[in-house]
């Protein structure tokens, strides 16, 4: 009963910010099993996908961390599942008696609930640690009002906005802070070993929030203790927290390097484009209901909400201000806040979503950060968005949040309980990222989800397959047919073969479509263009089914084996290619043999090679214009990439006419068997 009536006071409090969250998610509430929270150009539709599998696999047998209906008929690695527990439980578990969708968004909202009431536990444990007044009642104010900022903190709501489940997973950091306070003040084995398993679990929302956030909270730590001379303690800190990195290293080290292994992840940076602007902190969003009609809102945060909304607020502004001026122990947390803020900045400043051009004379350069010292190191590579340096910006605010309201609690004896509700209303009007909060619809055709009954259906081939929000509701629609896909991805891109893929797409040849195993074919029409939709007919007939988003195809039976085929990537308007570093040229071979590449290329001043998949054909001096003719040899039948490179691509980002280079230019690139004349 004892245990039982220490816990009430937490779970009313669980309960408050589970309310909240339900507000700060409105409507979504009223359509649990219909929507999935978060935009459409975000990855619900991918995580609704991984949490199905998850039980799929469990019901049935499946390996959880190899995709067995993927990538069809070879299936494809899922082992970086593995890295994100967090990221999929308890809805994988809760899908196994509700709705994907409800399940989904329950743990969403039981995410955010949990986040407030973890900074709630830690402001509460520093309150009674510095001797604030009041501090031990398990309800305190400013424990309270700190656990409001946190979990409703805008770059939460951003990444919820982006779909990025797993980043929300905030809760266990203040308790690994805790621990560290722990470890500071009773240096036992226990203490040790409890900041090491709450640093294990820390990054089991998203692995790279051990970059983000542990890695800064825990070196400043250790480098505040440093600056006292408490070595001892430092080597404490640096033994738990590094007991705790070599177990996550042994968790995270074959996830590792199968996302090394090719570039669908790390090879799409976006260093400067997913920094924090330098205006962000100061910067509402630009869909909340009132500051959305501010202009320079739109200005600065562009259209990038997911990444880029990084608002302190001014509620939370004041109280730090407080806080540093009457609390010793907030001055690390300021700290903490300031050099997170100035690593989200990311390699290059930012100002008004561009980078920001200092001009000295005639010359035009940029203006480096911090990250750009380390941000292409082994590793740190992964972390290609700096500005999600600001979750840990959030964590350091609230516990200033804390820091200034207990200021405020302990001076004003009377009305300070109405006074944390009316400071908790404007911090949660403040942070609205949008209002009502965008969804996607999670329903799914009837015609779709009976597919599943069909057992004449190998595979499904959706198209356009390179479209990426077309990619992830493709995968979400497999959660109902429950057939295997020719693509699908886990993170990102498909790995399958842009070849493979592209000439299936572009031909719809029934012969290449019955080879590959596709009996039928989705068309997401919001992504599809009309010269697909007209080709599709053509080639497969009417639809089976055709509604507002989908159309569904049958594949005619095919009376021959596909012939040679060919197909360039898809032209600008005017039909000429231009690329700063590569053209590419897909053709599939129904036998080993002799074939030849022909096009015109120009570029000024660069090196071009050919290649046949990895294997270099050709090498030429390029300054102007160049006519090809190359014939080489395939030793085996099936897809393959004829490639032309230029080596290192052109300066993107500084604009001195001293540093650009021309792009390659490519016209009438083809391939035919040795001895045809090109078309």
């Amino acid at each position: 009963m004892r245990r039982l009536s220490l816990l009430r006071p937490w779970l009313l409090l669980f309960a408050v910010y589970f309310v909240l969250a339900v507000g700060i998610t409105w409507p979504l509430v009223t359509d649990l099993s219909g929507q999935l929270v978060g935009h459409s150009t975000g990855d619900a539709y991918e995580m609704g996908h991984h949490i199905w599998w998850f039980t799929y696999a469990l019901q049935t047998g499946e390996p959880l961390f190899y995709q067995t209906l993927m990538a069809y008929p070879d299936g494809l690695q899922g082992i970086s599942l593995w890295s994100n527990p967090l990221q999929f439980f308890p809805a994988w578990l809760f899908a196994l008696v509700m709705p994907l969708a409800a399940a989904y968004n329950l743990t969403i909202l039981l995410t955010m609930a949990l986040n407030g009431v973890a900074m709630a536990y830690l402001v509460g444990r520093i309150g009674r640690r510095e001797g604030w007044p009041g501090a031990d009642h398990p309800l305190y104010g400013p424990a309270a009002l700190a656990g409001v900022a946190f979990m409703a903190f805008p770059v939460f709501q951003g990444h919820l906005f982006g779909g990025h489940a797993g980043l929300l997973v905030m809760w266990p950091i203040p308790f690994y802070v805790d621990a560290l306070l722990r470890l500071n003040d009773t240096p036992t084995r226990w203490n040790g070993l409890r900041a090491a398993l709450w640093f294990l679990v820390s990054p089991w929302g998203h692995t790279v929030q051990a970059i983000m956030v542990l890695l800064p909270v825990t070196g400043l730590f250790v480098l505040a203790q440093m600056w006292r001379r408490a070595w001892g303690a430092a080597l404490r800190t640096c033994l738990a927290a590094g007991t705790g990195a070599v177990m996550l290293g042994l968790f995270v080290l074959p996830v590792a390097a199968d996302t090394f292994a090719d570039d669908t992840y790390t090879g799409d940076q976006g260093y400067v484009m997913f920094s924090a602007d330098l205006l962000g902190l100061v910067t509402p969003s630009f869909l909340h209901p009132t500051f959305g009609q501010w202009e320079y809102t739109h200005r600065v945060l562009g259209v990038n909400l997911t990444e880029g909304f990084t608002y302190y607020g001014a509620v939370a502004a004041a109280l730090t201000v407080i806080a540093l001026w009457a609390r010793r122990g907030a001055r690390w947390w300021g700290g903490l806040a300031l050099l997170s803020a100035i690593l989200g900045l990311g390699p290059l400043v930012k100002l008004f979503d561009q980078p920001l051009v200092i001009r000295l004379d005639n010359f035009e350069t940029f203006l480096a950060l911090p990250w750009a010292w380390v941000y292409d190191l082994p590793g740190f590579s992964l972390a290609r968005a700096p500005g999600r340096f600001n979750f840990t910006v959030a964590l350091a605010a609230g516990v200033l949040v804390g820091y200034g309201a207990s200021v405020i609690w302990a001076r004003l004896p009377r009305g300070r309980a109405v006074l944390m509700v009316v400071l908790a209303a404007v911090i949660l009007f403040e942070y609205q990222a949008a209002w009502p909060f965008p969804t996607v619809p999670a329903n799914i055709p009837p015609a779709v989800a009976r597919l599943r009954e069909d057992d004449d259906v190998r595979a499904v081939f959706h198209v356009p397959w390179g479209n990426l929000l077309a990619a992830k509701e493709a995968i979400y629609l497999q959660t109902a047919y429950q057939k295997p896909m020719t693509a699908g991805q886990v993170t990102r891109r498909t790995p399958v073969s842009p070849a493979k893929l592209t000439l299936m797409e572009g031909t719809l040849d029934p012969a290449l479509l019955d080879q590959e195993g596709v009996d039928v074919v989705v068309v997401h029409r919001q992504y599809a263009s009309p010269d697909l939709e007209a080709r599709l007919r053509q080639q497969l007939g009417e639809p089976t089914f055709e509604g507002g988003r989908f159309a569904v195809y049958r594949v005619p039976e095919a009376e021959s084996p596909p012939g040679f085929l060919t197909i360039a990537a898809p032209p600008t308007p005017d039909g000429v290619q231009r690329t700063p570093t590569e053209a590419h040229t897909y053709f599939y071979a129904p036998a080993p043999g002799d074939y030849t590449f022909s096009g015109t290329v120009s570029a000024q001043g660069r090196d071009l090679n050919l290649y046949i998949g990895d294997q270099i054909i050709g090498a030429w001096p390029l300054n102007g214009t160049l006519a090809l003719s190359e014939t080489f040899t395939v030793e085996s039948a099936g897809y393959h990439i004829v490639r032309l490179s230029v080596g290192s691509p052109c300066p993107g980002l500084n604009p001195s006419p001293a540093l650009t280079c021309r792009a390659l230019t490519t016209e009438n690139l083809s391939v035919v068997p040795a001895g045809e004349a090109a078309p």
